[in-house]
């Protein structure tokens, strides 16, 4: 019988970047190809540089030997056979959700302070869409502290039956329920803030008709939460939260002709749960 061919070194690196999401890097495909002597580490580079050369990769960020793929794929928008007022009916606490429309396939960013009120905005959303399958991805709570926090809130426990919470603290994309009510508590990043913009629109890749809702932390008193405005590209509805107040910084689709961006709206929030509207500006 005759011996299989083994793939040449180019052979792999292409077939791996051909099954390549996102960033990768020179060291990731040695690592993962198993790529050590010199001579195949060579190849590899060659071959990186010719699927450059051929604009099937290019720079990925400032850092030498980062690359993606270049994603020339075209999907036609079929705008003439969409519904107009095709909105996803998103319940918001402090009524925001009268004041602006929201489509599928939306982001929302939620950017706080520390104690600012973001966790118990996030889990009022959650409560509040009951009519929606809602996943909860949780960063920081354990099940004892989650279901204190939902004792804070005015509701038996069978209301919340529509809401299942999840661990999670990063890949959040490969775990996206594309037609449902995604709630991330919180987006963490520790360096490389520049790198908020990918995390978001990986996330907004994997929706299809459902809606993401991601928090930030933020410092206090700045507009916007890590990553600055390298966040501020796909999402639709921007907010920024500090203690007692919250600021919408972007919203693209405000309801009576409003003018939505620049907003204040003063509230306190009772018990850790209840957001009550005090002044609005």
């Amino acid at each position: 019988n005759p011996v299989p061919s083994v793939p040449s070194v180019p052979g792999r690196v292409r077939e791996y970047v051909g099954y390549a999401e996102g960033t990768f890097s020179t060291s990731d495909v040695y690592r993962d190809l198993g790529l050590v002597t010199a001579t195949d580490k060579t190849n590899c580079r060659k071959t990186l540089g010719r699927l450059m050369k051929d604009k099937v990769l290019e720079p990925a960020g400032s850092k030498s030997g980062h690359y993606r793929k270049v994603q020339n794929d075209l999907d036609e928008i079929d705008w003439q056979n969409a519904k107009l007022g095709n909105y996803y009916n998103l319940k918001m606490p402090l009524g925001l959700h009268e004041k602006m429309n929201f489509y599928p396939k939306g982001i929302m960013v939620i950017a706080g302070s520390q104690n600012a009120g973001k966790t118990a905005f996030a889990m009022r959303m959650a409560l509040m869409n009951d009519d929606k399958d809602v996943s909860y991805f949780n960063s920081e709570m354990g099940p004892e502290e989650l279901a204190e926090r939902i004792d804070h809130f005015d509701h038996v426990r069978e209301d919340w039956s529509h809401v299942k919470f999840f661990n999670r603290n990063a890949g959040f994309h490969d775990v996206i329920r594309p037609n449902g009510l995604n709630i991330i508590d919180f987006l963490e990043i520790g360096d490389n803030f520049y790198q908020i913009g990918e995390f978001i629109r990986q996330i907004h890749d994997k929706l299809d008709k459902g809606v993401a809702v991601i928090c930030l932390q933020k410092k206090k008193d700045a507009e916007m939460g890590r990553g600055a405005e390298f966040g501020l590209e796909k999402p639709r509805i921007y907010i920024s939260m500090d203690f007692g107040k919250l600021k919408i910084v972007k919203c693209k689709s405000p309801k009576h002709g409003l003018q939505m961006n620049g907003m204040e709206i003063s509230f306190k929030l009772v018990h850790g749960a209840n957001f009550i509207e005090t002044e609005a500006s």
